[in-house]
């Protein structure tokens, strides 16, 4: 169920292409496995964050609602570059305390 505080923004097409780029980063990681490219690949899938998008994801259409700021996005982007070579964070879902 999307809150009211998301307005009338159409979510129907967006969970599709979210799954979609997951499912095409699995397969290029599968893809540079095989041919023993070296190269790490990482999904990164976040929740609700507030951004300016839109006025659906401002401050204030997120007052009440569980959200992610940009910068937790952006320290988990750090923290999967800075693994070892060796160490490959495959699949990231991030989500808000206390949110669906």
């Amino acid at each position: 169920m999307i809150p009211k505080e998301f307005g009338t923004f159409n979510f129907n097409v967006y969970p599709a292409t979210k799954f979609g780029v997951t499912a095409l980063t699995e397969t290029y990681r599968q893809e540079f496995f095989r041919e023993r490219f070296g190269v790490k690949i990482t999904s990164i899938s976040p929740g609700t964050v507030q951004t300016e998008i839109g006025p659906a994801f401002s401050e204030k259409a997120l007052k009440n609602i569980p959200h992610l700021m940009p910068k937790d996005i952006s320290e988990a982007v750090l923290y999967t570059l800075g693994t070892p070579p060796h160490v490959n964070v495959q699949e990231l879902l991030i989500r808000p305390t206390c949110s669906l």
